[in-house]
C-alpha cells in the first residue's frame, strides 16, 4: 500500500490530499497518456461534443480501462494539472494520470 507524505514546513492541504506518496518496491507505476473526449467510431476516433461534466466523464472512463488494463485502478492516483494554451483535434479537456498496480 502507499505511504502518504505530508511534510512539516509544506503548507497544507485540505485533509483529502497529501504533499505526495510513496509506493513499496513491489508497486509498479501505470503512466497514462493524456486522454481527451472522444470514443471509437467506424472510421477511428470520433471527438464527442457536449457539457463539461459528460465530457470529463468520458475521458474518466476512457483512464479507468487503461488502468485497469494495467493491474491499477482511479483509487488513490497521484494528480497533475497542466494548463496548455490548444489540444489536438479540437478537444477542449484532456487528464492524465499515474496509477499503480502490487506485482
Amino acid at each position: 500500500m502507499p505511504q502518504t507524505l505530508n511534510v512539516d514546513g509544506v503548507p497544507g492541504l485540505p485533509t483529502v490530499f497529501s504533499h505526495g506518496l510513496t509506493l513499496p518496491a513491489t508497486a509498479q507505476l501505470v503512466y497514462c497518456s493524456g486522454q481527451i473526449h472522444s470514443e471509437n467510431g467506424p472510421g477511428g476516433m470520433i471527438v464527442i461534443n457536449g457539457s463539461t461534466a459528460d465530457k470529463t466523464k468520458l475521458i474518466i472512463g476512457n483512464l479507468e480501462r487503461v488502468l485497469k488494463a494495467g493491474g491499477s485502478s482511479l483509487g488513490q492516483p497521484p494528480r497533475t494539472c497542466v494548463c496548455v494554451k490548444e489540444l489536438p483535434f479540437g478537444a477542449q479537456i484532456e487528464i492524465e494520470c499515474i496509477g499503480w498496480a502490487e506485482s
